[in-house]
């Protein structure tokens, strides 16, 4: 893999981070921000970039289970009618047979 001659280890290594940056939701980077904010001032750069990596699959992780909770939610409070559903545009229930020739 050709890397670029201006390219950091650091910009290669956020590479890597890049898709999971951009599904982040601006309250889940503010507290990273402020959880790296406190620990820059007596962590090595090594460390506050293992340190990130772990915080950024934390935030993640809680921002996908708080959604899911969200969703859960929203179906529970959603009525839903078992005995007639009302299905959506091409997928009304249809009786087909089989002829046997």
């Amino acid at each position: 893999m050709a890397r670029n001659v201006n390219q950091t280890p650091l910009e290669e290594y956020f590479k890597d981070l890049k898709p999971t940056l951009h599904k982040m939701t601006p309250e889940s980077c503010t507290a990273i921000a402020v959880k790296l904010d406190n620990l820059s001032e007596y962590a090595t750069t090594d460390q506050i970039v293992a340190t990130f990596k772990k915080l950024l699959e934390e935030q993640y992780t809680m921002q996908i289970m708080g959604a899911n909770i969200k969703r859960g939610k929203e179906l529970k409070t959603r009525k839903v009618n078992k005995v007639h559903p009302v299905l959506g545009q091409g997928r009304e229930a249809t009786v087909s047979f089989v002829l046997h020739g």
